[in-house]
């Protein structure tokens, strides 16, 4: 077993508080994970661990603490490099109140988005320039519980391995790709290269208040709320607007020949509330 690191000068210690600004994270392709079911989601991913950090001290007794310590010793036996920290120095690194013992270095970039791939069932969620690293991490973990295939980043986009951005995800970053396209006129390029049918929403639509005028143009379809959709034999389900590669006229209910409206909400010519073609 390593001798237990006690200085901050040691290079681990160094290259985790490195880590913790983004131009760096770019820079190495890696980012930090903290909490034994983070860095447990990561390591069952099949995420490249490059060093698993533990503080046998904070670490503690309990059933999950066991069985995270047997996974970690599993992990140094198969040669992911183990760094033992004093509990002092990581609670200093951890920066959080009850530090959780645990942590890891983990590689991982952001796809360019030529790289994510696509099915024709696939679903995309597509976020235009957005700035908050806490939302991001829960609509990434969103995206992954509905079975997307991807998270699309539009424009000047927070990062999403940073620290407050991966606990939101709460491992779903590990089993989801991220790309980054650009600016708007690159993602429609490549959704009209695979067939991906676009659906524009804000949280000031309708009429695309709140949405930039390029996004708004380009849309397939514009919905006036990110949180209604269509019902399906007469129930409701409300999903966040997406990008699906699965074209069509639009959804079942919005087809003419259908015949269906939702009570209450009729619209000639068959496009349902808030929607425009």
């Amino acid at each position: 077993m390593a001798d237990l690191i006690t200085s901050s000068a040691n290079p681990v210690v160094k290259r985790v508080r490195l880590l913790a600004d983004r131009r760096h994270r770019r820079r190495e392709g890696a980012f930090v994970v903290q909490g034994i079911q983070p860095v447990w989601q990561a390591v069952e991913a099949g995420a490249a661990i490059e060093t698993l950090i533990v503080a046998p001290g904070l670490l503690g007794r309990s059933p999950a603490a066991r069985r995270a310590a047997e996974m970690v010793a599993g992990q140094e036996a198969a040669g992911v490099r183990v760094a033992r920290l004093s509990d002092e120095l990581f609670g200093r690194l951890s920066g959080r109140d009850g530090p959780p013992g645990l942590a890891a270095i983990v590689r991982g970039r952001v796809l360019p988005l030529s790289e994510l791939p696509s099915g024709p069932r696939s679903v995309f969620v597509a976020l235009h320039e957005i700035g908050n690293p806490g939302n991001l991490g829960t609509i990434i973990r969103t995206a992954n519980a509905a079975g997307a295939g991807g998270v699309v980043l539009i424009g000047q986009a927070t990062d999403p391995f940073d620290p407050v951005a991966v606990k939101a995800s709460m491992g779903a970053l590990f089993g989801l790709p991220v790309a980054q396209a650009r600016e708007a006129g690159e993602f429609f390029a490549w959704a009209a290269g695979r067939g991906v049918t676009v659906i524009t929403t804000s949280a000031r639509a309708p009429r695309g208040r709140g949405c930039p005028g390029r996004c708004w143009r380009g849309a397939t379809w514009r919905c006036a709320s990110p949180w209604w959709a269509p019902p399906s034999r007469s129930t409701w389900r409300w999903r966040p607007a997406c990008c699906s590669t699965r074209r069509s006229a639009g959804p079942a209910w919005a087809r003419p020949e259908t015949g269906v409206r939702p009570r209450g909400e009729p619209r000639p010519g068959g496009i349902g509330p808030g929607l425009s073609p």
